[in-house]
Order: structure tokens, then C-alpha cells, then sequence
């Protein structure tokens, strides 16, 4: 049987609510597979690797699903320097990879999260619609004013409120004589910040759009701008942030007189959002761009493999990486294996067949053998570490007696 000590996952980088590469806000997203458990602490030191605001891993939660057929999959995000409890962006980025690259057939998604269940739905229009939890806010003007002192560079201030949810948002409307141009010149500390005692996890700055300075590049006006900073999260700020608008859809709601909105978030890097307030849900919608993929786990996969005198063919069962089907491994004359291949086996969707190319000498076996794993021709792991295993059959005192010899070949 094949042993899985580790697994060499996909890692994806996806640009969430934007139309072009590199803008919008970027997010990493980890495929991790059916029962496979990675641990808080190594997710953890992915997300500080990756260095982006967020990391998502997105796992199957039912037996014979895939990441092609599946609908239902458990979602967690991570700062580079802690979990949080709900991430819009990441989420998009999700959907994103399952939906655009790796082809998911459903028309909605379903995370278990630690919000609840979020759903993200296909649109016609090539972009992604999120189903995101509503949170209102109360005032606590009066109660944040260092803070509030600090982010607004002594910009007049309109209003400040406090969220209502896990995350604990503070949300400071600035006055409608602010210009857009000196909103997005406010330059936060983040030693000054931190060094202020608090219980807030981010910082939301909000701001009325619908004049001439308030448009994107097709003239569409913004109902409001706004700008996130979390340097309590380790992220300074935040390129666009899905979850800040399951506040602000709520809170610009009664001002503006109307549930539908168009947002600008006005980082350096910028992005766009259609978002929607519907009976204590917040429908938010953009587009997204998968940029690059990598993997960056190393996986090991050792086989031990029983062979006769005769090389009589034996079949094994592995898991997958990439969607999971059980699959049959087909051994024959594996005495010596140096570069392994795995072709498709006949028509049988999920059948695969592990042949060696050529076999080596006992002393080639003890030098670095160069192995690697191939699926039609796509690499998809190297340094397979390969435990071959002979069994001899041979008579003492008139009784039949079997004797193994182990022979390891190591990366």
C-alpha cells in the first residue's frame, strides 16, 4: 500500500475583484485533499511564506468528491501572522480557483467556515457573486480618539462606529468635504497604532463617493470609497477587503437611501465591488484573475512493494493529489526502479498505471537517484522515495520458509 507521510499540495495566487492581473487584492489558496490534515501551526507558517494579507486552504469534506465535482469544502484564512474569522477577498480567490482553473461544475459553492456557511455563486458575466453575513455597528464616538487621531491625519471626521462581529472593525466615516485625493494620501503609522491599547482587529475608512472625483475609468460614479488597515493582523493595509463591506453595506444603506452599491477600495493597488444588501446578507460580486501557481510542500510518497521470483503483477490502491479518485497502481518488475512514469490505463476514468522506464544495478541504486512522478506528461511530484521489497522462497529442514530483503532508494 502507498504511504503518505507528506503530500505535495497546489498552491494557487489569485487576484480577487479586478479585471486585470496584479491588482485587486491577492490571496493564496491551498488545496488540501479528502481526510488530509494539515496542521494549524503549518498553515500558519505558510501563510507568513506567503507574505500576503490572506491564505486560504480549501478542503474536501466528502468522501468521493473531488475538486472538479465537489460542492461543499471547509475553508480557513490566515493573516501572516494569525487566523481570522472571515475573509472576503480569500473567499473570492477560492471560488476563483476552483471555478476558472480547476473547472468546478457547480453552479454554487458552499464553505464551512467559521462564520458560518458562505456561498459563492457563478455569474453570467464572468465574475464571482459571495454571500457574506450583514453586521451592523453602534457609535462610540468619543471612545477611539487616539486612534481615531492617528488614521485620519486631522482630517474632519463624521462619524465613528464599532462593528458588531468577531472581527470588531472600528468604522470612521469621514466628512463629505474630504477630497478623494487626500483620502487616499493618509499615511498610517504602524508602530504609533500598535502602541495604543486596544480591542479593535482593523481599522475601516469610509468616505461618500457620487461626485466628479468618484468615478472609475468608464465614468461610473462610486457610492462610497473606503481603505482598510489591520497592522494588529500584521497587515498594514489591506489592498481590498470583502469582509469590511459586510459592514459598510449596512452602514451607508440608511444614509444613501438605497441596498444596491458600487464601491471603490482605494489602495495603491485598488479594486472594484458590486455589493448588495439583502435581509441581513451582504452579496458582493467582482471579478478575479488566477495569476500564477506553485507548490511549495514536498511530498513523499513511499511504496512498499512485494515481488515474487516470477515478478508476478500485483495491484495497490494510492490517493491521488491533484482530485482524489482511488486509484489502481499496476507493478511489474520493479526490482530495480529508477524514473517512474504514470500513463493512463485503459478508458476507466481514475485508473492509472506505475511503470518504471528503466532499472538500475544495486550499485547505481545506492547513488542519488534522480525519480520523479508524472500524470499524461504534467510533473506532479519529485524525489518519490521508492521501498522495494523482494520475497524468496527457499527450504530449510523440509519446511517452507519465507525470508524479505529490503532494498531502499533515497532522494
Amino acid at each position: 500500500m502507498a504511504d503518505l507521510h507528506s503530500k505535495k499540495l497546489p498552491l494557487y495566487i489569485a487576484d480577487a475583484f479586478t479585471k486585470h492581473p496584479f491588482a485587486g487584492n491577492s490571496a493564496a489558496v491551498c488545496l488540501l485533499p479528502y481526510k488530509y490534515d494539515l496542521e494549524n501551526d503549518k498553515k500558519q507558517k505558510i501563510a507568513a511564506e506567503m507574505n500576503l494579507s490572506e491564505t486560504a486552504f480549501v478542503k474536501i469534506i466528502n468522501e468521493g468528491d473531488t475538486f472538479q465535482t465537489g460542492k461543499q469544502f471547509a475553508l480557513e484564512w490566515f493573516t501572516p501572522v494569525q487566523q481570522v474569522p472571515l475573509c472576503g477577498h480569500a473567499t473570492l480567490a477560492s471560488a476563483a480557483v476552483l471555478f476558472k482553473d480547476l473547472k468546478n461544475l457547480s453552479e454554487v459553492l458552499e464553505f464551512e467556515t467559521l462564520s458560518g456557511t458562505l456561498k459563492a455563486k457563478k455569474l453570467s458575466n464572468n465574475t464571482i457573486q459571495l454571500d457574506l453575513p450583514a453586521y451592523e455597528s453602534h457609535s462610540v464616538k468619543g471612545k477611539y480618539d487616539k486612534i481615531v487621531k492617528i488614521i485620519s491625519n486631522n482630517l474632519p471626521v463624521e462619524s465613528v462606529m464599532l462593528e458588531s462581529s468577531l472581527n470588531r472593525n472600528l468604522l470612521i466615516r469621514l466628512c463629505d468635504s474630504v477630497t478623494r485625493n487626500e483620502f487616499e494620501l493618509i499615511q498610517t503609522n504602524d508602530a504609533e497604532l500598535l502602541s495604543e491599547p486596544t480591542d479593535i482587529c482593523g481599522i475601516i475608512v469610509t468616505m461618500k463617493g457620487l461626485r466628479d472625483d468618484c468615478v472609475d475609468e468608464e465614468g461610473n460614479g462610486y457610492d462610497f470609497i473606503s481603505r482598510y488597515f489591520a497592522p494588529w493582523f500584521g497587515i498594514s493595509e489591506d489592498p481590498v477587503t470583502g469582509s469590511a463591506h459586510s459592514s459598510l453595506a449596512p452602514f451607508w444603506a440608511p444614509v444613501l437611501g438605497k441596498t444596491t452599491f458600487y464601491a471603490r477600495q482605494c489602495s495603491r493597488r485598488g479594486g472594484e465591488l458590486h455589493v448588495e444588501l439583502v435581509e441581513g446578507r451582504v452579496l458582493l460580486s467582482g471579478g478575479s484573475v488566477v495569476v500564477r501557481m506553485n507548490v511549495t510542500i514536498k511530498w513523499h510518497l513511499s511504496l512498499i512493494l512485494p515481488l515474487d521470483d516470477c515478478f508476478k503483477r500485483r495491484d495497490y490502491e494510492w490517493t491521488s493529489l491533484v482530485s482524489d479518485p482511488k486509484v489502481n497502481v499496476c507493478c511489474s518488475e520493479l526490482s530495480g526502479a529508477g524514473r517512474i512514469q504514470v500513463k493512463e490505463s485503459g478508458s476507466e476514468k481514475g485508473k492509472w498505471t506505475l511503470k518504471p522506464t528503466n532499472s538500475l544495478s544495486r550499485r547505481e541504486r545506492k547513488k542519488n537517484v534522480d525519480t520523479s512522478f508524472f500524470f499524461n506528461g504534467r510533473l506532479l511530484c519529485g524525489g518519490l522515495r521508492v521501498s522495494c521489497a523482494r520475497r524468496v522462497k527457499h527450504v530449510k529442514n523440509d519446511k517452507l520458509v519465507n525470508s524479505e530483503k529490503e532494498n531502499r532508494l533515497k532522494d
